[in-house]
């Protein structure tokens, strides 16, 4: 909750507004691009240069924001 109330200083409560959402998302589909392409990146070179270290540490990160997308999902499911 209190990640919640910090977050809602900088990004809107859009989930009823179409056009407002759409333009979140707009705004921050780059960003998510840019995260997953340095994930993919991490777990390749890992196998490139056989660090288990950081092919986990990249696997890691594909499942932790998988995790978190589905719980918000959740979370935005259980509120209506």
């Amino acid at each position: 909750m209190m990640l919640d109330r910090a977050l809602r200083r900088y990004f809107l409560d859009v989930f009823w507004d179409v056009e407002a959402r759409e333009e979140v998302l707009a705004t921050l589909r780059p960003v998510g691009y840019t995260a997953f392409a340095a994930t993919i990146a991490l777990i390749a070179l890992g196998f490139a240069i056989k660090k288990n270290l950081l092919s986990f540490a990249g696997s890691l990160a594909l499942y932790t924001a998988i995790l978190v997308a589905i719980s918000y999902v959740l979370s935005l499911a259980l509120r209506l």
